[in-house]
């Protein structure tokens, strides 16, 4: 049994008293293995311990502050029972959501390429692990996924698209049987499950969430992430957030500038000599002022 519950010692432990402290959140049990584990997030005082009761998973994962594995921290890596659960990672039901909270990185929250399922804050991944993987797609290539390259690219992919039908009649109740608008889905999933991201240029909205595939939606991560040639990701002066940063090429960032960087702009930094002294967040946000081009995928060339 895996519980995820959230407490408060109201006293000092006494063997004889009925009650030494308070819990809530009983709804999110679930049954795992045989083995009992008791995940209990303490408050510190009575105010706290209401705003937490209240706390929902993508207040949680918003605000979580770390992208580690739970058995990582509390059972200080001896033990991993956790990773039993990682069949969970992508499951619909609430208990895969439970599992990608007290798993993220066994789950993948922080990679590019994993199945797109439900790897999103409120479902469980923590805001932490996506700063994660944006700033290690800053590095890798802008460009499509090739199926054929993996078994396992192709596995989640097409493990993708088969949930996607159940996944949204678990979360929306569509029937896809009934509804004629959606009629051609069948086909066209089986179609794009094959040929990979050039199928995104023959339907380039989910009909169902009004978004696009490649944008991603609240209950999948970004399809650009896995296709952002396909998503018109390297076209663009300013680069969405859905889009692999890569995409930005030698390029100082379009965005806004951090303001814990402690400078107002790329040309301050360079001023100031932090280029050398902070190579990573140089090719983040200053690649092109700090000269840093050789930092990223073939020298931030696109092709």
């Amino acid at each position: 049994m895996l519980e995820v519950t959230v407490g408060m010692v109201t006293g000092e432990y006494n063997s004889s008293a009925e009650e030494t402290a308070s819990f809530c959140g009983g709804s999110q049990n679930f049954v795992v293995t045989d083995n009992q584990l008791n995940i209990i997030k303490f408050s510190k005082d009575r105010t706290t311990f209401r705003e937490d009761m209240g706390m929902t998973m993508y207040q949680r994962n918003l605000h979580d502050s770390l992208c580690l594995d739970f058995d990582e921290i509390f059972l200080t890596n001896a033990s991993h029972e956790l990773q039993a659960m990682s069949n969970l990672c992508h499951s619909i039901e609430p208990q895969g959501r439970l599992v990608r909270h007290v798993c993220p990185r066994t789950c993948g929250c922080q990679d590019q390429f994993t199945n797109p399922v439900l790897q999103v804050l409120g479902e469980g991944c923590s805001k932490k692990c996506h700063n994660e993987r944006t700033e290690k797609m800053r590095f890798s290539a802008c460009q499509d996924v090739d199926l054929n390259s993996s078994a396992t690219l192709r596995q989640d992919w097409e493990t993708f698209w088969d949930t996607y039908r159940p996944l949204i009649n678990n979360k929306l109740s569509v029937d896809f049987d009934t509804a004629a608008s959606l009629s051609y889905l069948t086909d066209w999933i089986e179609y794009i499950k094959q040929v990979g991201c050039e199928g995104l240029s023959v339907s380039t909205q989910d009909p169902v969430m009004r978004t696009s595939w490649c944008a991603g939606s609240v209950f999948y991560s970004p399809l650009a992430f896995w296709c952002p040639q396909a998503c018109g990701c390297h076209q663009v002066d300013i680069i969405p957030d859905w889009c692999p940063r890569s995409c930005e090429g030698c390029r100082d960032h379009s965005g806004p500038f951090p303001d814990d960087l402690g400078v107002r702009d790329c040309a301050q930094a360079k001023m100031l000599g932090l280029c050398p002294l902070f190579p990573v967040q140089a090719a983040l946000f200053c690649a092109e002022t700090c000269e840093v081009c050789p930092m990223l995928y073939n020298n931030g060339t696109i092709v």
